[in-house]
Parts: structure tokens; C-alpha cells; sequence
């Protein structure tokens, strides 16, 4: 079958790493529209989000959904 296997989606974790900051750092820096970014100064946060932008991260709103029990999604 030869094929490639899918590439890897880059998680939470590997942004953190890149950025070499906590992985609540690296949360706390790309969720700023939820005011979560209080003690992340701004040289932390502009190193998280370019590691985020190097890296491709994409937010996983199913896996978001899963810890914090909303989905945003209506049901008819």
C-alpha cells in the first residue's frame, strides 16, 4: 500500500514546547479572547504565538467541546 501515513496535527503541547513555556502558558497566550492571558507577558505570548503560526496550529474545537462540555452546536 506504500502511502503516506496523515501528517501529525500539532497539538497544545507542541506549541509549548517550541515556545519553550508551560503548556498552560501556551493556552493561556492563543485563548486571549477569554481573558485568559493575565501574567503572560508579551514577550512570552508573541513567542507562543509564533511557534503556533510555525507550527500550523489549528485549535481542536471537538476536543475543546469534549473538556468543556459545550459543543456551540444546535440540535433540532
Amino acid at each position: 500500500m506504500g502511502g503516506k501515513s496523515p501528517a501529525k496535527r500539532c497539538t497544545l503541547t507542541d506549541v509549548a514546547r517550541a515556545a519553550q513555556v508551560s503548556r498552560s502558558a501556551a493556552f493561556a497566550a492563543l485563548n486571549e479572547e477569554h481573558g485568559t492571558n493575565i501574567g503572560i507577558s508579551q514577550e512570552r505570548r508573541q513567542r507562543v504565538l509564533e511557534a503556533a503560526r510555525k507550527l500550523g496550529y489549528a485549535r481542536n474545537d471537538l476536543a475543546r467541546s469534549l473538556v468543556s462540555g459545550k459543543s456551540k452546536m444546535v440540535g433540532i
